[in-house]
């Protein structure tokens, strides 16, 4: 047969209680401290993108085909063409560039979106067109601010073209995103 323990209660201990008094609210006299710690801030420099004067993506001149194709602005300036493109004299192919600039030695990465040409004519034409931002002297894919705060930044691009596209001088524009990290 199994016995049940006797059970206790804090009644029948009564130096519990005489220990919990102190603990209960009642405060010695000089048994208090305070202490104060430290804040800091830093309010970062602001990044701003300027687009070098002068400078534009321009994908040069050419003679499109039925079949229509692409032309591409190289990470060095250079057009190349691929389907029933041909370039020919006139314009100057090339690179855009803006000038970063903000923290020194601050991480940043870029967001850009391609564009559209449009030769603006009563029943204007448009030309699509793609782009790819990039820092020439970065390593990899992590952009940082030189210790001058500063940078360049290239702009590349390949425009597509359906083979229909009316002769014509066609403008347009596209934008890039500058974020730090």
């Amino acid at each position: 047969m199994f016995r049940k323990p006797a059970q206790s209660s804090l009644a029948s201990l009564p130096w519990l209680a005489t220990m919990l008094v102190p603990l209960s609210g009642a405060h010695a006299a000089g048994n208090t401290a305070t202490g104060s710690g430290a804040a800091n801030a830093e309010i970062a420099v602001p990044l701003v993108a300027t687009h070098d004067a002068g400078a534009a993506l321009n994908f040069g001149t050419f003679i499109t085909a039925s079949a229509g194709g692409s032309i591409i602005i190289d990470s060095l300036g250079g057009q190349t063409t691929s389907g029933a493109m041909k370039t020919i004299p006139g314009g100057t192919p090339g690179q855009d560039s803006f000038t970063l600039s903000g923290g020194t030695a601050y991480g940043y990465y870029i967001n850009f979106s391609g564009g559209t040409l449009s030769n603006g004519g009563a029943n204007p034409r448009t030309i699509a067109f793609n782009v790819v931002a990039y820092d020439p002297n970065a390593t990899g894919t992590v952009y940082t601010l030189g210790l001058n705060g500063k940078t360049k930044i290239l702009v590349q691009g390949t425009l597509l073209t359906t083979g229909n596209e009316p002769p014509g001088i066609y403008t347009g524009s596209y934008s890039i995103t500058v974020l730090y990290l």
